[in-house]
């Protein structure tokens, strides 16, 4: 059995770029052993479910201390730390026949150590939109400095969308889309509702990415013509956003027309019991969310600088440069027409059995 180790980003939390590892796992985990460098102390979500497929758990933490003296020389020596201690992994525990990269420009001392260590296939897999066109030279000089590093030490270049590779690469890529899991995200296994006025949802971390208070603001007219119009938030909050969120919500008397639920909680389900999602996001790579909300039946409202790779048909776009109300306008038109029932969307090309194949063949390829 060929041995595969996987380098993440950061921890295994729930977060998009885990839940992408884990649906290859759940599909590869009895034709290969994967084994994980992770970047947190702590249990995650995922630890258990990953270490239940025989696997280990490797745990390399950058600290560095408050000071901002300190978190700059941590970040200037974490690749030379990087380096050696993955040379150490891959010499005490391999020979690894696959080194599996999920964390971006940091790879680069994982592929090169990779290769020092004669791994035979070595990938980077873009999963966000790496935009540094707002660093000053020296940041940008270097990024372009590590992505050369990238290209000649891997063999494999691939990424969720067009937007995310052209950032994150030189030289030659290809795109494979984010699997979702099927079996979960299941239309079929929920009954159907009918609604009275709109309800929708966003799943995603609450933060200032994600966009939660355009969200809120949405609702806020639709509420006008629908008094109980709802929308369901999913996800943990990050950086006092919430706090923003709450404040304005509070203000305009929409605390009963708001609902907020854990990242760990039943998205299915919750996702069966409203009509709409609307992902305003300020920047995606892919939206694995769209994908899901789809097979589920759900319309998409999403932001139009989210790729489309996550269009299964079900997808409209909108700028969040619009004022609020026109997104509402046109979840209200929607409504009036369709009553929010359900639709069903092909999402066969975005399942992890899919996807995981095309994985599969990668690993093979050498």
């Amino acid at each position: 059995m060929k041995k595969v180790l996987i380098i993440a980003q950061g921890g295994l939390n729930r977060g998009g770029i885990q839940t992408v590892i884990m649906n290859y796992l759940r599909y590869l985990h009895n034709t290969y052993s994967f084994d994980i460098v992770v970047f947190s102390k702590d249990k995650r979500d995922y630890d258990e479910e990953f270490l239940s497929y025989g696997g280990q758990i490797f745990r390399m933490y950058y600290g560095g201390g408050s000071s901002r003296l300190g978190k700059q020389r941590e970040k200037f020596l974490r690749f030379t730390k990087g380096y050696f201690y993955l040379k150490k992994i891959l010499k005490d525990r391999g020979p690894y026949d696959v080194v599996h990269c999920h964390n971006g420009i940091e790879s680069t001392f994982a592929l090169k150590a990779a290769k020092k260590m004669n791994v035979p296939v070595r990938i980077s897999q873009a999963h966000v939109i790496f935009d540094d066109h707002n660093n000053n030279y020296f940041f940008r000089v270097k990024n372009d400095f590590l992505k050369k590093i990238i290209n000649k030490n891997a063999t494999h270049q691939i990424g969720c969308s067009k937007l995310a590779c052209d950032s994150s690469f030189f030289g030659s890529y290809f795109i494979i889309k984010n699997p979702f899991d099927s079996i979960v995200f299941s239309q079929t296994d929920y009954d159907e509702n009918s609604f009275s006025c709109p309800v929708l949802i966003q799943v995603g971390n609450i933060s200032n990415l994600k966009n939660q208070l355009y969200s809120a603001k949405i609702l806020y007219h639709i509420v006008k013509r629908y008094k109980n119009a709802r929308l369901i938030f999913v996800g943990k909050a990050y950086g006092g956003y919430d706090l923003l969120l709450n404040d304005y919500i509070e203000s305009n008397s929409l605390k009963g027309n708001v609902e907020f639920h854990s990242a760990t909680s039943n998205i299915p389900l919750l996702m069966s019991q409203a009509c709409y999602l609307v992902q305003p996001s300020r920047t995606e790579s892919f939206a694995i969310v769209l994908v899901e909300a789809q097979s589920m039946g759900l319309r998409c409202f999403a932001s139009d600088v989210i790729p489309q790779e996550a269009n299964a048909g079900g997808v409209r776009y909108l700028s969040i440069e619009d004022d609020p109300c026109i997104w509402a306008n046109s979840i209200m038109h929607d409504f009036e027409q369709s009553g929010g029932c359900r639709e069903h969307y092909d999402c066969s090309d975005y399942k992890a059995e899919t996807i995981s194949f095309e994985i599969d063949k990668i690993y093979n390829s050498k």
